[in-house]
């Protein structure tokens, strides 16, 4: 029996000095609801609240191995919606999750559809799209963006060709 108790203090006292690993994987942080804001935001236009997000150095990187500034993927993205009537994510098919990598830096995965309708015909689009975001201090800063841009290139020069034609007649 003393030998028994002597165990269980010893194995309790191991037990109790073990490190805690930091959480790897997780569905639910603040750097989460930061990119849920950000999604938000985007869909709303909200230009001014999803700016501060980003620290001033971020550099973002979207279908491409060139960086550029958070003002600059602004810029691209407002061309990019110039062409469309209403766009957002679809509610029903977002994913997002946070990791810690081996490196120490914390990332933010969102998988999820985006959905647009043409200005120019009604026609209805839907592209998915993988971000990942990187904080520091709870700032982004760095941000990689990846999606196929063919379906609206397409779907833009059919309705530029539509017009031309119309035009002519």
């Amino acid at each position: 029996m003393k030998k028994l108790l002597i165990f269980c203090v010893i194995a309790a006292t191991f037990w109790a000095c073990k490190d805690e690993a930091p959480v790897r994987y997780t569905t639910t942080s603040a750097e989460i609801d930061q990119v849920k804001a950000m999604i938000s935001e985007y869909e709303k236009a909200d230009w001014e609240a999803w700016m501060s997000h980003f620290a001033d150095t971020a550099e973002v990187f979207q279908n491409s191995v060139n960086s550029v500034s958070a003002a600059e993927a602004l810029t691209a993205h407002k061309a990019g919606l110039a062409n469309v009537s209403d766009y957002g994510f679809r509610k029903d098919d977002q994913f997002t999750e946070m990791i810690l990598d081996d490196l120490g830096d914390t990332w933010v995965y969102f998988w999820g559809t985006w959905e647009g309708t043409l200005s120019a015909n009604g026609m209805k689009l839907e592209v998915p799209v993988h971000l990942a975001f990187q904080f520091e201090d709870n700032k982004v800063v760095k941000e990689h963006g990846f999606w196929d841009n063919h379906p609206m290139q397409v779907a833009v020069s059919e309705a530029m060709a539509a017009s031309e034609t119309e035009g002519d007649k």
